[in-house]
C-alpha cells in the first residue's frame, strides 16, 4: 500500500493540473491532496483505522471525478490513478 501511495503521489501534481484545466473542483482537489497527505503518515504509523477511512474518502472523491471526465485520454487518467487506489 506504501507503494501504491507514494506512485498516486509522483503523478498527483500533473493530475491536478489535468484535473485544473477540466475544471473540477479545486476544494475537491485539495481535499484529496490532504486525504493522500493523511494516508501517507496512517501508513507509516501503521494505523488501521484511519488508512481505512482514507482509503474510503479517496476513492469517493474517485466518482466525483469520474462524472466529469468525458474525453477518452482522462477517462485512462482516471482509470490509472483508480488502479493505483485500489
Amino acid at each position: 500500500l506504501n507503494n501504491q501511495t507514494q506512485s498516486l503521489y509522483r503523478y498527483w501534481n500533473s493530475v491536478i493540473l489535468d484535473f485544473n484545466y477540466l475544471d473540477i473542483d479545486k476544494n475537491t482537489l485539495t481535499k484529496f491532496g490532504q486525504d493522500l497527505d493523511q494516508l501517507s503518515i496512517a501508513i507509516s504509523n501503521q494505523d488501521e483505522d484511519i488508512v481505512g477511512n482514507k482509503l474510503i474518502e479517496l476513492y469517493q472523491n474517485l466518482t466525483i471525478y469520474s462524472q466529469t471526465l468525458n474525453n477518452d485520454k482522462y477517462n485512462i487518467l482516471f482509470r490509472q490513478v483508480k488502479k493505483i487506489m485500489i
